[in-house]
């Protein structure tokens, strides 16, 4: 029998009504393909209509805290769905790749509002 494969999603902040919907049914679909999903957040929207149907893992938004989580997880994989702007990422990012553990980046690759500025757009260069 072959051992279950774990992905880990970093979500920053509390994950949106709307998002519990997407991550029930990637859970869903990686349990089909013999991955397991492990939510990392701080929590979920308190007047979300949905019920929670992947292993959530509550996490205070801290760099030594997420990167516990992680290393807890033993994740063959992490999936990110985290802002540039947030403190932790790089941190972590660098922690995954130290680790050879692929990083799988879910979000902007650029910021269509402010497309202009140059740091913004450099910042999501070196994110990616």
């Amino acid at each position: 029998m072959t051992a279950t494969k774990k992905v880990v999603l970093l979500h920053q902040r509390e994950i949106l009504h709307y998002r519990v919907a997407i991550y029930n049914r990637l859970s869903v679909h990686l349990r089909q393909h013999g991955w397991s999903l492990t939510v990392l957040a701080q929590g979920v929207q308190q007047d979300s209509p949905h019920c929670v149907q992947f292993e959530l893992r509550t996490v205070p938004a801290a760099t030594t805290q997420l990167l516990r989580a992680i290393r807890d997880e033993h994740p063959q994989a992490v999936i990110l769905f985290v802002n540039a702007r947030e403190p932790y990422l790089f941190p972590v990012l660098f922690a995954l790749k130290w680790r050879h553990i692929p990083a799988i980046y879910w979000g902007h690759g650029l910021d269509l509002e402010d497309k202009g500025s140059r740091i913004k757009q450099m910042v999501y260069g070196l994110e990616h």
